[in-house]
């Protein structure tokens, strides 16, 4: 299994897709692919609450 994370979060698409290029060409050319998949979390906003780790909506 290969993973990489991202240094910082971002909001360009370019630089999650060179990423992801960037891992396809460390694959060995030899070997098949049976599954490839791309994780995106998204950062909680900055009236998330760090407790319950969810996104607060509408909450007073």
């Amino acid at each position: 299994t290969r993973a990489r994370k991202l240094p910082a979060p971002t909001t360009d698409r370019d630089e999650v897709v060179e990423a992801v290029v960037a891992l396809a060409e460390a694959l060995d050319a030899d070997r098949e692919v049976r599954l490839l998949g791309v994780r995106a979390e998204m950062v909680m906003p900055e009236e998330g609450d760090p407790v319950e780790r969810t996104p607060v909506r509408g909450r007073l």
